[in-house]
């Protein structure tokens, strides 16, 4: 389990069909972000930054009031992931594109800052962007179409270090109303010089200035274009869950541009059936270990009654995490308090003070209790959650995040009934069955694990820590089938056992 980054893009929420007059009068933001100059040796990459501000401008052409970051580490994405959520209401649309870096690790894809440092898988979760968990949190924000343009299936030196082959991005799992493209297919990298505008960027301009084409169609063109220029050797991935066109040039092109097309006909997207992601702090190692922060609003409506987290879709395997830092404490003194880890943190100084403002703030909580829990602080992040739910009682997301948090400081009863009341709202919560399986787990009832585990494979069959968790209950119970559960774990993610032996559980 860990806690989301931020990061992607989203659009207007509306129920029937959209006409696309009324669609160009939608508030419209995006942030764009192209990072070519890395801090790693020989990791360079010549042209993405002007394909961002290229990108950009066409954007701006069209209504988008656009955040355009270049070269930027990972506390300048984070803010403007931030900045950007805060723009965000229902109804407004928003868009995100990420040039770069991408690593798929545990089937979810990190998005790479300029700033990385990474020599190990979890100093990709630790210092990159998860899109899926950034996906699912604005959607919490209420935007109906979430749309991702995502050209970062590179190969790049930082895999080298702990993988023998760089493999790609993985598939995001979408919301109600997304609709994204990735510039490669699924665990595939692109070759050759990294030339502007490069044949991804150029056909996605060349689709974007025409009228009256849906989306969907602009971007199944892309790919086919693509393909067809190198014999299939890379072919864009587009899936799509929208409810209703979209149209990004719904009326006559501005002068300059290209004339409107007649409608073509393309090859049909991969359509995903919709579902609403919401990540919260357990994710997809056994351990539920915290990662990196996320944004959090008290829902204007609720989310439907499906999984969550990262990895919702059955064929994607979900990431995984590092462990929470140790906690370590100042002895108290009369002079000197015991300090909390992380309370100097600038990102927690700057939640502190939006709280004292406003006692109310249930995002500065939530995302404050994310970030103590990344440092070990669990009591203290517990404390954060607590005052989530007195905002929000329904909020599942909490009351999972607390369940986990419980159970790592050895709370297993009132860990068991956050768990119980986050099923209770969100029936198939995945993140809360493998919370609540962990939990039976530390109180030794392999029987009541391999039912919540298996509550959680149902919906997600690749989910790792259900697996592992499931194998370990099965021979705890004589069940047959743990070896194999527990071999299918570690081939999707090959430190699970390590996790779960962080936390006494072998």
């Amino acid at each position: 389990m860990r806690f989301p980054n931020l990061f992607v893009a989203c659009f207007a929420w509306a129920a029937l069909t959209v006409s696309a007059s009324a669609q160009d009068k939608t508030p419209r933001f995006g942030l764009v972000i192209g990072n070519s100059s890395y801090a790693e040796p020989d990791t360079a990459l010549s042209g993405v930054s002007a394909d961002a501000r290229q990108l950009a401008d066409e954007l701006r052409k069209n209504n988008f009031e656009i955040d355009l970051k270049e070269n930027a580490s990972g506390s300048e994405m984070r803010r403007a992931i931030d900045a950007l959520m805060g723009k965000l209401k229902n109804g407004a649309t928003a868009l995100l594109y990420f040039g770069g870096y991408g690593i798929q690790v545990g089937g979810q894809t990190y998005l790479v800052p300029a700033d990385a440092r990474i020599t190990s898988e979890a100093g990709v979760r630790d210092d990159g962007i998860s899109l899926d968990a950034t996906l699912a949190e604005m959607h919490r924000r209420g935007a109906k179409v979430k749309i991702v343009i995502i050209d970062a299936a590179r190969r790049n030196s930082f895999e080298t270090r702990f993988r023998p082959i760089p493999a790609g991005v993985a598939a995001v799992s979408p919301p109600q109303g997304t609709l994204a493209i990735y510039s490669a297919a699924l665990g595939k990298v692109v070759t050759g010089a990294h030339s502007s505008p490069s044949l991804f960027m150029r056909e996605l301009l060349k689709e974007l200035r025409i009228a009256n084409r849906s989306l969907e169609d602009s971007l199944s063109n892309v790919r086919n274009a693509v393909q067809r220029a190198t014999n299939y050797e890379q072919v864009p991935w587009v899936t799509t869950s929208l409810f209703d066109q979209f149209f990004l040039v719904p009326e006559a092109p501005a002068a300059g541009k290209a004339p409107t097309a007649a409608t073509t006909t393309t090859s049909p997207v991969t359509t995903n059936t919709p579902a609403a992601t919401t990540t919260t702090i357990p994710s997809t190692t056994a351990t539920n270990t915290p990662a990196t922060t996320t944004a959090k609003t008290a829902p204007a409506t609720p989310p439907p009654a499906t999984q969550s987290k990262s990895a919702t879709a059955p064929a994607t395997a979900p990431a995984t995490t590092p462990a929470p830092a140790t906690t370590t404490t100042v002895p108290a003194t009369p002079s000197q308090p015991a300090k909390v880890e992380g309370s100097d943190d600038p990102a927690i100084l700057d939640l502190d003070k939006k709280i004292k403002v406003n006692p109310n703030d249930l995002a500065a909580y939530y995302k404050r209790g994310q970030l103590y829990a990344q440092y070990g602080s669990f009591r203290q992040a517990i404390q954060d959650f607590d005052a989530v739910i007195r905002l929000d009682s329904k909020d599942a997301e909490a009351l999972n995040n607390r369940c986990w948090a419980r159970a790592i400081v050895g709370d297993l009863q009132a860990a068991l009934g956050d768990c119980d009341a986050a099923i209770q709202i969100r029936p198939r919560y995945v993140d809360a069955f493998d919370s609540r399986g962990f939990v039976n787990l530390k109180l030794n009832k392999p029987k009541e694990a391999i039912a919540d585990y298996d509550s959680a494979l149902r919906v997600n069959p690749k989910h790792p820590s259900a697996l592992y968790g499931r194998g370990l209950a099965k021979q705890r119970s004589g069940v047959t089938g743990g070896n194999s559960d527990i071999a299918l774990a570690k081939q999707i993610q090959p430190d699970i056992v390590e996790e779960f032996a962080k936390y006494g559980i072998r």
